[in-house]
């Protein structure tokens, strides 16, 4: 392939990915979901027939994720919540018996650098009935197990089924600011008091 070929591919190429761009743009757009969006995660509440999805922007230094929901037999999704710009809605997780979902908030900034840097910010639990949203627990508020003074949902490993309580990753930390120890922990809504159930060597598992 010489110069002049590679040059008319490449044009080629640049014009079809603008035109499945502007395609996808059109469908978002009609489906009441951004313009410009890349998919995370998409869950199903059979409760209330209702479809959940996980999205964040393709382009943004922030990379907050939202989240929308339809019922499964319309083609409009609707935006849960307001949230501010700088926090993003991550990790959620539904269950099969119950009407809720529930997610963590985190507030991300960007630092001097350009690095992209998150504190966690609280447990939410959105009622799909009619899409109220309860703040579960803000950062500060867990009853953690000594010797740990600080800690944060860092993922959602599922909601119980009578949507009391989850069980999920949290990060603990102990008073002289050293290693962060993870566990996969049972976290009760009503007293909030964080159970652990099992060290994760590899943080994540």
């Amino acid at each position: 392939m010489n110069l002049v070929q590679s040059i008319k591919r490449f044009r080629l190429k640049r014009k079809l990915v603008r035109q499945v761009s502007g395609e996808r743009a059109s469908t978002n757009l009609a489906m009441g979901l951004p313009e410009s969006c890349a998919f995370h995660s998409l869950l199903y509440n059979p409760l209330t027939n209702m479809l959940v999805a996980e999205l964040g922007p393709l382009s943004s230094p922030l990379r907050v994720h939202r989240l929308f929901a339809r019922q499964t037999d319309e083609t409009v999704y609707r935006e849960i919540g307001n949230p501010e710009d700088d926090i993003s809605w991550v990790h959620p997780a539904t269950s099969r018996v119950n009407p809720f979902l529930v997610f963590v908030s985190m507030q991300l900034q960007v630092g001097t650098d350009g690095a992209v840097g998150g504190n966690w910010n609280a447990l939410h639990r959105v009622n799909l009935k009619d899409f109220t949203i309860q703040d579960i627990a803000k950062r500060g508020e867990l009853t953690l197990p000594k010797p740990y003074n600080e800690g944060w949902v860092s993922n959602i490993v599922g909601l119980w089924d009578d949507g009391s309580g989850i069980d999920a990753v949290l990060g603990l930390q102990r008073p002289e600011k050293g290693r962060m120890d993870y566990f996969l922990s049972k976290l009760d809504f009503a007293m909030k008091t964080v159970e652990p159930i099992s060290k994760l060597a590899g943080v994540f598992y």
